[in-house]
Formats: structure tokens, C-alpha cells, sequence
């Protein structure tokens, strides 16, 4: 554990209570004792190597220890997501498998997955950037008591129109990602091209936004002091009220925070039955 992790073993509490002792940590035990499939996503802006980009790895993994999530996910992982043997060796210490998407084009793009070893589950790549379009997708099929739960993970650099018609989805499907999506549905002063696009795409598909966060809250900081969300989820409507989002931290100053999102497996083995 790094230093960094002791501020989190004392203050950090789930759901109003106190997770911790010494004996809660590498995915032991949980406070929810393995009823919800949770996940963990964040935007790291960027790791590089030759400044403090170890250290901020680290700093994440103090909160892999806190939450013991089933999922994780960074994205903009940058030249990490090229790193996997160095990265499969510190996940495995948690006992994570861990799949990649390498970066593409641009500096700011790849993805980091990791999944507990006690899943079985399916990982694909949807799409990587392209000349004519910088979205980045992945897809987790992680099962459980013969449910099948997809999880998508997407990074929509700033003034990218994504071709959203490659997400794939049925009713038990969550989408989790940065889509630098300018809309005031999504606590913007105005709509963008973009923005507009994908607030009819979901609503054509009967997806809604969850937002569970706290009023003021945000998803990212600017350097500027400027805070606002272009880190969403969104669900199927079967999942609506299920479903829930919470902020847990930042690693930096400034960037984006890091999401907790969960689901009760108990709606997936319901819906698995209709």
C-alpha cells in the first residue's frame, strides 16, 4: 500500500458507514457482500512516464484497494495502455485480469480494463480512432449465475461527432465514459452538435442518464477552477433506478473524478427471466 492510501483506510465510507480495517483490502471483503456488480471509471488525462505518471497509478490503486471493484476501467490512458506487462503485473497483485486498448492517434486515448479473476467475461474492442473519428469504445461481458451484463466504455475526445450507431446494447446494458458532450441536459448552458445527436440517439434507444450525483457535484475540474460533466452513464430503461453513480475522489488537483457505479445482480437474474 502507498503512502497516500492512509488518508483513504480513515476516511472513506460507503453509503454512510466505515469500510475499513486493516483486514478489508487486495478484494477480500466487501461492504455489500458481492450483491452489486460495481465498477470504477476514470479519465486519467494522460499518463506519462517520464513525469509522475507511477505515482498517479499508485494513487489509483489505493482506491482499487478502498472499493474492490468487479470493473475497472481508465480511460486516456495514453502510453500505459502500450505498458501491459508492467500493468498486468500491478493488477494481478489485486487479482485483476487486465485488457487493453492501445492508444491510437492521438497522445490522449487508450484504455486500461481490468476484471476480478472470479468473472467470467468477454472483452472486445468496438472501435479504435480513426482518421475521420476519435471515439473509442470497449465492451465488458461479465457474467453472473448465467446473467449476462454489458458494460461499454467510450472516450469522445472534445469536438468529435462519435459514430454512435456502433454501440452495441440490449436491456441490460450500461454505458460509462468521458463524451465531452455539450448539452443542458447534462448541466451545460447550451447544446452542441454532438449533443444533440446523442440526446435523441438515446432516447430513440431507451436509454436514460443515470444521475445519482449530488447536487453541485461534478465529473471534471479545469485548471481554471471551471467544473462541469462531460463523464456520464447512461442505462437501459429496464436498468433505470437500479443503476447508481457517485463520485469517490480525484487523483489530481485537477482532472477528472473518479466514478463509482453500481447495479444489484438481483435485477439482471430478474430481467434474464422475462
Amino acid at each position: 500500500m502507498s503512502e497516500n492510501s492512509s488518508l483513504l483506510k480513515y476516511e472513506v465510507s460507503i453509503d454512510g458507514s466505515f469500510l475499513f480495517d486493516l483486514g478489508f483490502l487486495y478484494g477480500k471483503k466487501r461492504d455489500d457482500g458481492g450483491q452489486n456488480l460495481e465498477i470504477l471509471s476514470w479519465n486519467a488525462g494522460g499518463f506519462d512516464e517520464n513525469k509522475d505518471g507511477d505515482e498517479r497509478l499508485e494513487r489509483f490503486l489505493d482506491f482499487i484497494e478502498v472499493y474492490c471493484p468487479d470493473v475497472f476501467a481508465i480511460i486516456d490512458a495514453s502510453s500505459y495502455s502500450e505498458k501491459k506487462t508492467k500493468i498486468r503485473q500491478k493488477f494481478s497483485t489485486y487479482n485483476y485480469e487486465v485488457e487493453f486498448l492501445e492508444r491510437g492517434r492521438l497522445n490522449s486515448s487508450g484504455m486500461i480494463i481490468g476484471i476480478q479473476n472470479i468473472h467470467k467475461y468477454r472483452f472486445r474492442i468496438i472501435k479504435e480512432m480513426e482518421d475521420f473519428d476519435n471515439l473509442e469504445m470497449v465492451k465488458v461481458a461479465i457474467t453472473k449465475d448465467k446473467s449476462i451484463c454489458s458494460l461499454i466504455f467510450l472516450y469522445n475526445p472534445p469536438r468529435n461527432c462519435g459514430k454512435l450507431n456502433l454501440i452495441e446494447y440490449n436491456n441490460k446494458t450500461i454505458i460509462i465514459g468521458d463524451f465531452n458532450c455539450r448539452h443542458t441536459n447534462y448541466g451545460y448552458g447550451h447544446n452542441s452538435g454532438f449533443g444533440k445527436k446523442l440526446t435523441k440517439f438515446f432516447k430513440n434507444k431507451n436509454f436514460v442518464r443515470v444521475d445519482s450525483l449530488k447536487e453541485n457535484d461534478f465529473t471534471f475540474k479545469s485548471y481554471k477552477g471551471t467544473k462541469t460533466n462531460p463523464d456520464l452513464v447512461f442505462c437501459h430503461g429496464d436498468l433505470s433506478g437500479y443503476v447508481s453513480q457517485k463520485t469517490v475522489g480525484m487523483i489530481d488537483e485537477y482532472g477528472h473524478q473518479i466514478m463509482r457505479v453500481k447495479l444489484p445482480y438481483s435485477i439482471l437474474t430478474l430481467l434474464s427471466k422475462d
